[in-house]
């Protein structure tokens, strides 16, 4: 089960001119930075949320960085996904990795509209 977050860089054709060099920081140096703080973020509430038996599906979420623009939070545990979602068996779904994401999209908004401040400033 792969969750994965992407922030895409900005479109330089809707840029001023004078902004377009720091638009091309922010890609470089900041956007990775505030990828993965948003990547962690999730993957902590994933963390939090998450039903715990044996704590291994628990211990199996991670984040990776794609490349500059996305990061991917995920778990490889075989049966993630019939602990994340309703199934047949009366089991109504926990909905860990979803909710991690929905509960912090605008805290995600929020990292990535400060990078784009900061690079723009400088």
């Amino acid at each position: 089960m792969v969750m994965e977050i992407s922030i895409l860089a900005p479109d330089a054709g809707k840029i001023q001119k004078r902004f377009l060099k720091k638009a091309t920081t922010f890609s470089k140096g900041e956007n990775p930075k505030r990828v993965m703080q948003a990547a962690f973020l999730v993957e902590r509430d994933a963390k939090i949320g998450c039903p715990v038996d044996t704590g291994r599906l628990r211990a199996s979420i991670r984040s990776q960085k794609l490349n500059n623009e996305s990061a991917k939070v995920f778990t490889d545990v075989e049966y993630a996904p019939y602990v994340e979602f309703p199934t047949a068996r009366k089991h109504y779904g926990a909905y860990f990795m979803t909710n991690a994401l929905n509960n912090n999209r605008i805290k995600i908004v929020a990292i990535m509209g400060a990078g784009v401040k900061v690079a723009v400033k400088r």
